[in-house]
């Protein structure tokens, strides 16, 4: 596991187990760790062989839904949505299953 991987993974589950904390600095702490880890995935995707547009397409959407702040309504589905994604771009990282068809399907 890369600390790029684990950060990914805390952010994700700090999201998924307290969907306020979207707001309260969750989305800026997950931010943070994609940003940093969008040097190993291009990595990664070029090594395995995985889209690199399907593997930025992943990352901009990750990046996309962690800035925008949402409204109340929609503070568990936009903590749930950014979890999910960060979870996603966790097992990219990590997994040696990880292939374009899934990731695809992921999205």
């Amino acid at each position: 596991m890369t600390s790029h991987h684990a950060d990914l993974y805390t952010a994700a589950a700090r999201l998924d187990e307290s969907p306020t904390e979207l707001l309260n600095g969750g989305a800026v702490d997950a931010l943070s760790a994609l940003e940093a880890s969008a040097p190993d995935a291009e990595a990664v995707a070029s090594a395995r062989g995985i889209e690199q547009s399907d593997v930025s397409a992943l990352w901009d959407r990750a990046g996309t839904r962690l800035r925008a702040l949402p409204g109340s309504n929609d503070l568990f589905p936009a903590a749930a949505e950014a979890a999910t994604l960060l979870y996603a771009a966790a097992w990219v990282l990590d997994s040696g299953s990880a292939t374009t068809e899934g990731l695809q399907d992921l999205m």
